[in-house]
């Protein structure tokens, strides 16, 4: 009973209201419609909706979700007031859901969630009583719980957003986009986002890596994220960044794994011998040239913008900054800069010459390693590890110019959908002709370093 006081033989946060008279159409239509009012849940029974159950207390709970899904609902919809506070609570309550019916390790959803939209912010009361045949149609359509997210997640933002305001609401999407049980929607939930937000695909995939790897590194042992992998037996272990080096499960996505790993061999080679960064940014002007829009825009010195991981661009900047003073060491004066939880990822990117050129060639036998050490000479080694440094930090920044360039394009085609007379076209047109000729002279001069790291 609604008014009913929480006692232990009756606790509210465990039982949704109605669920007693719900239960037997949940199971023959397998489709659960919450809304957030007990008279909201009366009047749909009243108007033979007796799949509807309302959440009791303040919000969803787990308990109150369990009861009902997966187990008889596999589609769940939520239907809770429109307004700025419906709103608050619906994303609150997928995030329960998000959490609550997870149907393996894998972190992907047991059921299909929906969220009904009514249209003049009614309540569900009002349009069941007003117009009930409108009701079952708009349970048919509730929208898929990725475009409503987005939706409302990014029209909250201001028309300037920094990047670092797009990417906070990226990384608040990205757990329900990830639990989808379908790549195709999945994939097309992602370029959705990635148009909203003018962010590339390739980094919202990385992000979605990235958190995915600290949710599983921070999981205590005997939660579903610190289980095993049923398939490999495997659990996961730490690869020196303070992330989890192996998921514990497949991957959510095809991640571009060898990307990830170019970002993190430029910074360890930065921090094992800081004038390569100056090397680095020599070989960029000597690409731009002649060409001044060049210097200062994609062939600019190296940066954090550079590094997709939110932790390398940390490290990045701090590294900038140690090459501008000259009291302490480079990686002592990181160290005092940085959060403590980055300490492990700076451990990481200390490596000696022969660790680097022990990866170089593949991890071969010590004795080969050393043999070949002292057939080439120290002098050749080095050589070969800056032209390798050099052409790792080109294929970075090439990533960079591809990435800035898609952003680009999705400026200029939001200018012309909108149709604002006052936006200078031709810009973007000289803009993206501009990061056309960086990635040219960028492809040019890795076919260069290409021919000559062919010499060692």
């Amino acid at each position: 009973y609604p008014s009913a006081p929480h006692t232990p033989p009756f606790d509210k946060s465990r039982m949704p209201f109605g669920v007693d008279g719900a239960g037997r159409s949940i199971r023959d239509l397998e489709t659960a419609v919450i809304v957030e009012g007990y008279m909201d849940a009366i009047q749909a029974h009243q108007a033979g909706f007796t799949n509807v159950v309302a959440q009791m207390g303040t919000a969803m709970t787990e308990a109150q979700l369990k009861k009902i899904a997966p187990r008889w609902a596999k589609r769940i919809v939520l239907a809770l007031d429109a307004d700025a506070a419906g709103q608050s609570a619906t994303l609150r309550g997928l995030e329960v859901a998000r959490e609550t019916l997870q149907a393996d390790y894998s972190g992907r959803l047991s059921v299909d969630i929906r969220i009904l939209a009514i249209p003049g912010a009614k309540d569900p009361d009002d349009l069941i009583r007003e117009t009930p045949e409108q009701w079952a149609q708009l349970v048919a359509n509730a929208t898929p719980v990725a475009d409503y997210v987005i939706a409302v997640e990014t029209g909250a933002l201001p028309a300037n957003a920094s990047l670092q305001e797009r990417e906070a609401v990226a990384r608040r999407v990205l757990p329900i986009l990830i639990a989808s049980e379908s790549d195709l929607y999945k994939k097309d939930s992602l370029q959705k986002l990635a148009q909203k937000l003018h962010i590339a695909e390739r980094d919202l995939l990385l992000w979605a890596d990235e958190q995915q790897r600290i949710a599983a590194a921070k999981a205590p042992r005997g939660t579903p994220e610190a289980r095993p992998n049923t398939s490999t037996g495997k659990t996961s272990s730490d690869d020196g960044d303070g992330t989890s080096s192996e998921t514990l499960t497949k991957p959510l996505f095809a991640l571009p794994v060898q990307e990830a790993e170019l970002e993190k061999y430029t910074l360890r080679m930065l921090f094992h011998r800081p004038e390569l960064f100056y090397q680095v940014n020599r070989k960029f002007r000597e690409l731009a040239a002649d060409h001044p829009d060049l210097a200062q825009g994609p062939l600019a010195d190296l940066s954090p913008e550079d590094f997709s991981r939110s932790d390398y661009r940390t490290l990045m900047l701090a590294l900038r900054s140690a090459l501008d003073q000259d009291e302490m060491e480079v990686v002592d004066y990181v160290r005092a800069q940085v959060d403590p939880r980055l300490q492990q990822i700076v451990d990481s990117l200390e490596v000696t010459d022969v660790s680097a050129l022990q990866a170089k060639i593949n991890h071969r036998m010590l004795a080969d390693l050393a043999a070949s050490i002292k057939h080439h000479g120290r002098a050749i080694a080095v050589a070969d590890q800056d032209a390798e440094t050099i052409e790792k930090a080109l294929r970075l920044r090439k990533q960079r110019v591809v990435r800035d360039r898609q952003e680009i394009g999705f400026l200029q085609a939001d200018t012309q959908l909108s149709e604002d007379e006052t936006t200078d076209q031709p810009t973007f047109d000289r803009l993206i002709h501009l990061y056309n000729l960086a990635e040219r002279r960028i492809d040019a001069e890795l076919q260069r370093q290409a021919q000559f790291l062919r010499q060692f």
